[in-house]
Parts: structure tokens; C-alpha cells; sequence
């Protein structure tokens, strides 16, 4: 603006919602603006039409009259305002110092929004005077940006924005933080204890940051377990919180050694050693007596008082010639196996003997891949009566 000769006495700004004309008089609504030494000046205007285009040209007034600015500008006041929320941050890899900021636009707003995206610091309430990412489109609904390097052990501060008609808008700020922890497994105490299984049941206490990759159990007969030595279990989850595990295949009777243990950003953490020892019950199979006597056979009677645990996986009959109660048959001598594994009493008929033989006999079942053996009994074959047809004699009319 020049002060001009006379020196100009008031200035200002006219406006309207049609074309002014650089030499109108009339047709527009003039906004004088406060008068002091400098040659830049503004003015706030109020009661304007929402979603109207406006032209707008700066005046200055002298003694001989009103002179426009050559050129106008124009404006459209909003007629519904852009809305834009910001959503809590995802994928926070604090190893590779990476994030996943998240915005939604909810309202595009009319004049549609020019700009999007995010902007963040570390003092609270960013703006987009700090760090600043643009998202590309003007469409409603949800947006993100994968941000990189970040810092750890960091707190951060993130909020989503949208600029319409060169006013900026703003989600609330959003704290996320990429503090180095490590992950916290414990070991507790095992259930369900059998002669060969259990259950192993853990818990992880803190999840950790970065989050662990995998987590699990290790067991082993070794008094210090571990995921190299031992034998290794996966449970699959990614959280905190009790897991468990069953195992099978245990041998009986024996103490195993077991630890909880999480794998985070490469390295292995164990919870505390605890230890289960299976259990044992043991089988009993009795020989009841032997009957049925005949001349070449022989019923062996037995029964099971007790499967045990492990369970029996074969039971039946030894049988020999001779002996004594010392001396005992064994599955060396005859045998006789039967086709299942019976409840209670049960009885076995066996032919194809010798007369007058004496027979010792005893029941025999095998448990976790040992044979036992009952008490002995023993019986003798009858002997088989010989009978001759003499000759015929008196014989009369």
C-alpha cells in the first residue's frame, strides 16, 4: 500500500458473494481495518454465510475518494466441518524402532479437506510445527502411516490432523512408548501326574517389550533343564497370563525336572525349576488253582485283583513239567497268553498234555515292560486206564 498524496486516511476491505468490479462503488459490504504505521493489515470478519464463496478486495480511502486493490481474492466459508480422531498406535517394534500411528477421518467436511495425517513429539500436544507425516487421499474413514526411526526406552506423543480451508484440526493426542522390558515366565507346579503323563503349567507374568516369540517347557531326567539339553515343548499364544502343557510317554516311577521358558528378541528366559515324579501302582495277577484234571488237560484258573498303573499289557499262564516252588516256570517254559486283559477271574483249558504228569503252573503278567509272575500251583494228569477183551468161553446151545 502507498500512503499516496493526499496521504490515505482509512483502508480497509470490501466484500461480497458476486465479482467487485476494481472501480465499483457499490454491490459489496466494506470492513474499514485499525489504522497504524505499518504497510500490512487485517481484519476478522464475522457473520459470514457457511458454504458461500466470497470475493474480497483491500481498499484505502483519501480525500478524493475510494481506491480498490487491482486484483481480489476469494474464499468459501465451511459449510460442515472436517472431524478427524486419533486411534491408539499399533505394531510397536521397539527393536527396529518402528510404529503404526492410526487416524479416522469421521467427517470429510464440506469444503472437503486438503490435507491428512500425523504428527508427534515427545513433550505432549504435538502440532504440525514438530515432526510431521502426511497421508495421501481426502476420503472419509480410517488411515495410518508406519513411522521409523524411532528411539527406545522413548515416550511419545501422537495426534492425527486434517487441514480444510487452511485451518488445521486436530485428534486427541495419543501416548505410546518404546520402553525396552524384559519378558517375566514363571514355573508351576505340575497336575495330573500319572504313571506316564502329566500336565506342566506355567505363567508368564510380564509380556515383555518387544513382545517374546515363543515360550514353552523343557523337561528332562537332567536335574537343570534347558531348551538345549532337554526335551522342548512349544505352547502356542502370545500373551500374558497361566499356559499349560500335557506330555505323555514319561516313564514310570521316575522324578523329571521341568522349567517354563520364553524366547524375547533372541534370548532364552527360564522360569524357576520345579520337579513331578510319575507314579507307580503295582499289578497283581493270582493263580487261583488248576481243575478240570484229566488224563491229557488241565484248566488253569487265575484272576486279576489289580491292573495297576502303568496298566497290564499282557497277562495268561506258564506251565512246566517238574519244578518246585522255588524253582518256578517262566515265559521260557509253555505259555499261554491271553487274547485281552481281564476284569476279575478268568480260566484257560489246556490239552495236548501227558498222563500222569505233574504240572507246575503260575500266572504271569507284564507291567511297564516287565514280566511278573503269581503264585505256583501244580496238579497231575490222571493216568488212562488200559482195558484188554479176553477170549470168549462156555459157550452153550
Amino acid at each position: 500500500l502507498s500512503v499516496g498524496a493526499p496521504e490515505y486516511e482509512e483502508r480497509g476491505f470490501v466484500y461480497s458473494t458476486s465479482t467487485i468490479a476494481e472501480d465499483a462503488t457499490e454491490g459489496f459490504t466494506k470492513i474499514p481495518s485499525e489504522m497504524n504505521s505499518g504497510n500490512t493489515f487485517s481484519t476478522v470478519v464475522s457473520g459470514l454465510n457457511k458454504g458461500t464463496t466470497y470475493y474480497v478486495r483491500a481498499y484505502g480511502k483519501n480525500a478524493l475518494g475510494l481506491k480498490l486493490s487491482s486484483t481480489y481474492k476469494t474464499f468459501t466459508t465451511i459449510a460442515t466441518r472436517t472431524s478427524v480422531g486419533t486411534l491408539p498406535v499399533t505394531q510397536i517394534d521397539v527393536v527396529n524402532g518402528r510404529a503404526q500411528f492410526n487416524g479416522t477421518i469421521t467427517e470429510v467436511g464440506n469444503p472437503i479437506y486438503s490435507e491428512k495425517g500425523f504428527c508427534y513429539n515427545t513433550s505432549g500436544e504435538p502440532t504440525v510445527s514438530d515432526t510431521k507425516y502426511t497421508v495421501s487421499g481426502t476420503s472419509g474413514g480410517d488411515y495410518y502411516y508406519s513411522c521409523a526411526g524411532l528411539a527406545t526406552n522413548t515416550t511419545y506423543y501422537v495426534r492425527a490432523y486434517a487441514i480444510q480451508n487452511d485451518k488445521i484440526y486436530y485428534g486427541t493426542s495419543v501416548i505410546f512408548n518404546t520402553d525396552m522390558s524384559k519378558t517375566s515366565v514363571s514355573t508351576l507346579s505340575a497336575t495330573n501326574v500319572t504313571s506316564s503323563s502329566a500336565t506342566l503349567n506355567g505363567s508368564i507374568i510380564k509380556i515383555g517389550a518387544p513382545v517374546y516369540s515363543e515360550k514353552g517347557f523343557c523337561y528332562s531326567t537332567n536335574p537343570e533343564p534347558t531348551i538345549n539339553n532337554s526335551r522342548k515343548e512349544k505352547v502356542s499364544g502370545i500373551k500374558e497370563g497361566d499356559f499349560s502343557l500335557n506330555i505323555t510317554g514319561l516313564d514310570y516311577k521316575t522324578t523329571y525336572y521341568y522349567k517354563a521358558y520364553v524366547i524375547q528378541n533372541g534370548t532364552v528366559y527360564y522360569g524357576n525349576r520345579e520337579l513331578l515324579t510319575t507314579g507307580y501302582t503295582p499289578a497283581n495277577v493270582v493263580n487261583s488253582d488248576v481243575g478240570g484234571i484229566g488224563y491229557r488237560t488241565l484248566t488253569f484258573n487265575g484272576c486279576v485283583t489289580e491292573k495297576g498303573d502303568p496298566p497290564i499289557t499282557e497277562c495268561g499262564f506258564v506251565y512246566s513239567v517238574g519244578g518246585d516252588y522255588y524253582n518256578q516256570p517262566t515265559i521260557k517254559d509253555s505259555k499261554v497268553t491271553l487274547p485281552n486283559i481281564p476284569n476279575g477271574d478268568f480260566k484257560v483249558t489246556v490239552d495236548g498234555l501227558e498222563e500222569n504228569t505233574e504240572y507246575w503252573v503260575c500266572t504271569y503278567f507284564i507291567q511297564g515292560g516287565k514280566c511278573k509272575y503269581g503264585n505256583v500251583k501244580k496238579a497231575t494228569t490222571f493216568i488212562e486206564p488200559i482195558v484188554a477183551t479176553g477170549p470168549v468161553i462156555n459157550i452153550k446151545l
